[in-house]
């Protein structure tokens, strides 16, 4: 195993005991973090190249899970339904139109999938990309603040 994924691995595990102690959650006392501290955490996960763009999204999630368990979820603004990982979406239709929600429930978000070109699913500076192909199946990728700036440039 690569150095570089060890170090993965370690800081994940590091993450791990702050926010979980024996199986019972730690969170309550951890409300205090900086916006900092957990984007740092996200840029560093969504920087981890050899890892599959599924693996990604399943780092993103469990950030979102540490986001709900800090403050709560909220509710769908379409259909009212309790959403439990409250990440703001942006989404581009196949016919051109834009929208943006707040968080979207699970039935709603596939929907807006089914209708979209392009959908956005932001957490703190770190992007999902869900980009229909040709094929008529969206990619996925993860885009932090640097990428997105070399990108720009």
């Amino acid at each position: 195993m690569p150095a570089h994924r060890d170090n993965v691995h370690s800081k994940i595990a590091a993450w791990q005991n702050l926010w979980w102690n024996g199986g019972h959650s730690v969170m309550a006392n951890s409300a205090n973090i900086s916006q900092e501290l957990f984007q740092e955490f996200l840029e560093h996960m969504a920087g981890v190249n050899e890892l599959a763009p599924e693996k990604k999204r399943q780092l993103l999630t469990s950030c979102a899970e540490v986001k709900f368990r800090l403050r709560g979820g909220s509710r769908c603004p379409m259909c009212k339904t309790h959403v439990r990982h409250v990440m703001p979406i942006y989404a581009v239709h196949l016919d051109g139109t834009e929208r943006s929600y707040p968080c979207l429930c699970t039935r709603c978000f596939e929907g807006e999938k089914g209708l979209s070109s392009k959908m956005v699913v932001r957490l703190g500076a770190t992007s999902l990309v869900y980009d229909r192909g040709t094929r008529e199946r969206f990619d996925v990728s993860v885009l932090t603040n640097v990428q997105r700036a070399a990108a720009e440039a």
